[in-house]
């Protein structure tokens, strides 16, 4: 009887780690450009490309990172993107509670980083396909932002919903499959195409034709989607109001003082056919 003799060598170790894309002094000037650009794809300058390109930075400069790298890249674009996006509550709250919400906002998206840095670091272990890669990883990365949005626009104290990407595309080809999805959908989208777009050029898709399809499918989706087909319930005249009354929270007024601006305000429409007139919030104040 032959004995076979089988030799067993040292297992490999799995490898847990993501080489960063960046290093870290050069991922902390990437998250803060990141926060300029998001900023610049909201209103006032509303360029909504600009959403595409932020968060496409702000995962590169993520990649890869440690806990309290991931911590720090959160937090430069956290606290960038948030000053700038609320700095006109400073004009009628003062720079303390300005400077409050941009750091609780910060703060909180700093923390998010980290998950969103581990599914880069692990998946990829997980995931050996290339294939598979190439859409379940932006899936999870866009499951993560999206839920992001959810919870800021719930949590706390209310929640702060204004700064959802999908938000950034009223203006964009893009806009239209918010009627499908909503804006949370539309959040989903951007990010899914931004990741896999990353991935794409990760795995060097762009050598195999057949990797071509989910790219494209991706662009295709977000610029061909038409508008959910709706059917016409009739029209209404409405007549907009802003009476331009003391509505700062640190102005000094009478009791009733912007109740009356906007009342003189709406005597130019008296007389016209209108089924609704309209004023803005805060119009009727308790003082």
């Amino acid at each position: 009887m032959t004995r076979r003799l089988l030799a067993f060598g040292p297992r490999e170790p799995r490898q847990w780690t993501c080489p960063p894309l960046l290093p870290l002094w050069a991922a902390l000037p990437a998250a803060a450009v990141a926060g300029i650009l998001m900023d610049m794809a909201y209103p006032d300058v509303g360029w909504w490309p600009a959403a595409f390109v932020a968060t496409g930075v702000l995962l590169i400069a993520a990649i890869g990172r440690s806990v309290m790298g991931s911590l720090a890249v959160g937090l430069v674009f956290g606290l960038v993107f948030f000053s700038l996006l609320v700095s006109w509550t400073s004009r009628y709250l003062g720079p303390l509670p300005w400077a409050a919400l941009t750091i609780v906002e910060g703060v909180l998206t700093a923390v998010w980083v980290i998950p969103l840095t581990f599914a880069y670091r692990w998946l990829p272990q997980l995931i050996r396909s290339d294939r598979a890669r190439l859409i379940l990883l932006p899936v999870v990365v866009a499951s993560l932002w999206t839920g992001r949005e959810v919870m800021l626009g719930a949590w706390p104290y209310g929640g702060f919903p204004w700064a959802r990407l999908g938000m950034t595309q009223s203006e964009a080809p893009a806009a239209s499959l918010a009627s499908w999805v909503g804006v949370s959908g539309l959040s989903f989208a951007m990010v899914f195409a931004v990741a896999v777009f990353i991935e794409w050029v990760r795995t060097r898709a762009w050598r195999f034709p057949a990797r071509y399809v989910a790219p494209l499918m991706t662009v295709g989706v977000l610029i061909l989607t038409p508008a959910f087909p709706t059917t016409p319930a009739g029209t209404m005249r409405l007549g907009a109001v802003q009476g331009n009354g003391p509505s700062g929270y640190f102005d000094e007024r009478a009791p009733g003082a912007i109740a009356s601006a906007q009342s003189r305000a709406s005597t130019a429409l008296r007389g016209a056919d209108l089924d609704l007139v309209v004023w803005p919030e805060g119009e009727s104040p308790r003082v």
